[in-house]
């Protein structure tokens, strides 16, 4: 037969054990709230009220309109600025808002405020052109997303080589009063009317243009040829013959400089001792 004992504990041992007891329930606390644990802010934790993936990483990268890698710029060839946005893991960041920048002496970007954001795959677009067909030199864009508190940012160079010029028309007809004419004489003198535009048709105000003929046969009104453009890029200079006895042929030619850009038209004429007959 077993012998039961009786177990008391004194004051001094349940004091004990309740310390021991209250520390054991301490602790699991702490480890089901997880005190001491990792950083709830890495790979896209909460931190200052800001949810979801934190970009790392900014790549930007230049193409030109056939799709190909490039960093020649000018007026003529925009680049498309490409700004690839991951996270830490190296996944896209969608929806981020990417500033881009660069040396506004240069070149422009194609946004107001120069700011797009980027798509499902964590890339931004936006174009770059070159500020006008007279600048030289290289630059670079600078791509900036917000990472919390701080940010990150890529940047890419390009070099803008030589100035490329804005291309140019130039028409010229002769006019008789209002009506077009090929035949000049001393009595009816003919107008050359030049308009110079660019290639999409808008009018060049402004700009010199020049006129030169053989002045043995004939004359322009103004003693350098030279006469700058209208509102409506039109120049009108009056033609006359040099006298009644001179005879032959000659080219009247006028020609414009737009930026480093050469346009030009002619027209031959040739008459008798009195009248010249222009053909254009």
């Amino acid at each position: 037969m077993t012998t039961m004992r009786n177990f008391s504990l004194g004051n001094t041992s349940w004091s004990a054990v309740s310390n021991w007891l209250t520390l054991l329930l301490l602790g699991a606390s702490l480890a089901a709230c997880g005190g001491g644990g990792g950083d709830p802010t890495i790979d896209g934790g909460i931190s200052g009220g800001t949810t979801g993936p934190v970009a790392a990483k900014v790549s930007v990268t230049l193409y030109n309109a056939a799709g190909q890698f490039s960093i020649a710029l000018s007026n003529t060839t925009p680049l498309t600025v490409k700004a690839s946005v991951v996270d830490a893991n190296g996944a896209p960041v969608s929806n981020a808002l990417v500033t881009f920048s660069t040396d506004k002496s240069l070149a422009t970007l194609s946004t107001t405020n120069s700011t797009t954001l980027t798509d499902a795959k964590g890339i931004a677009s936006i174009t770059l052109a070159a500020l006008n067909s007279t600048v030289t030199g290289a630059g670079k864009v600078t791509a900036t997303v917000a990472a919390g508190p701080a940010s990150v940012s890529g940047e890419v160079n390009y070099e803008i080589k030589t100035a490329q010029a804005s291309s140019a028309q130039l028409a010229l007809s002769l006019l008789r009063g209002t009506n077009a004419s090929h035949a000049l004489s001393s009595a009816t003198p003919l107008t050359a009317r030049a308009l110079l535009s660019d290639l999409s048709g808008t009018p060049v105000s402004g700009d010199r243009l020049v006129f030169s003929t053989d002045h043995t046969l004939a004359d322009i009104s103004s003693l350098t040829g030279i006469a700058l453009t209208d509102a409506a890029g039109q120049v009108h200079m009056p033609l006359r013959p040099l006298s009644l006895s001179e005879s032959g042929g000659a080219t009247l030619l006028v020609t414009a400089a737009v930026s480093a850009a050469i346009a030009s038209n002619q027209g031959n004429y040739s008459g008798g001792a009195t009248e010249l007959a222009l053909a254009i």
